[in-house]
Order: C-alpha cells, then sequence, then structure tokens
C-alpha cells in the first residue's frame, strides 16, 4: 500500500466537497435572485405608502405600542414619528 494513499483519499474528498459546496451555494444565490426579481415584478410586499409606477418602496413600517395603543411611523433607519390623526393629534387605539 502506498503510504500516501491516506492523503491522496482526503484531497479527493475535499475536491469533492469544495465543488459540491461550491454549486450549493450557487444554486442559494440564483434562488434568491430569482425570488427578488418575481417579488420586484409582481410587487410583491408593497403597500399603500410604496410608488408602484416607478417600483420604488417607502421603507416604512407601522409600529404599535402594544402598551398604550399609540401607533409609530418608523423609517428604515429606525427612527419613530408619531402617526398624526387629521386633526393633528396622536393617533392611539385603545390597548386592548
Amino acid at each position: 500500500m502506498d503510504p500516501r494513499q491516506p492523503y491522496l483519499n482526503a484531497v479527493r474528498t475535499y475536491q469533492f466537497i469544495k465543488k459540491d459546496l461550491l454549486w450549493s451555494i450557487a444554486g442559494i444565490v440564483v434562488v434568491f435572485a430569482l425570488f427578488d426579481i418575481a417579488s420586484n415584478f409582481f410587487n410583491i410586499g408593497f403597500d399603500e405608502t410604496d410608488n408602484y409606477e416607478s417600483n420604488v418602496r417607502s421603507n416604512i413600517a407601522l409600529r404599535i405600542d402594544h402598551g398604550t395603543g399609540c401607533h409609530y411611523l418608523e423609517s428604515s433607519q429606525g427612527h419613530l414619528v408619531k402617526r398624526l390623526t387629521p386633526d393633528g393629534s396622536h393617533l392611539c387605539t385603545s390597548s386592548q
């Protein structure tokens, strides 16, 4: 038996695993890219604050304080702003 045989077997196994791993990563990247393209094409995840014609999202999220029932708007940077009623007061619903 060749003394290099265990080393050669390990090298072949590594090359086989490396090839499979690269194909798996490439497949995952392609799936995410296709999902991103499809979600933008079909406006999946868009709401009434987004611009459908130019395919631009507002990145504004509604947050409701479950203790007080008060509504806040959160920007994509994490800033919170009170959600106001038409008369200018803070929009708060019952907490129950």
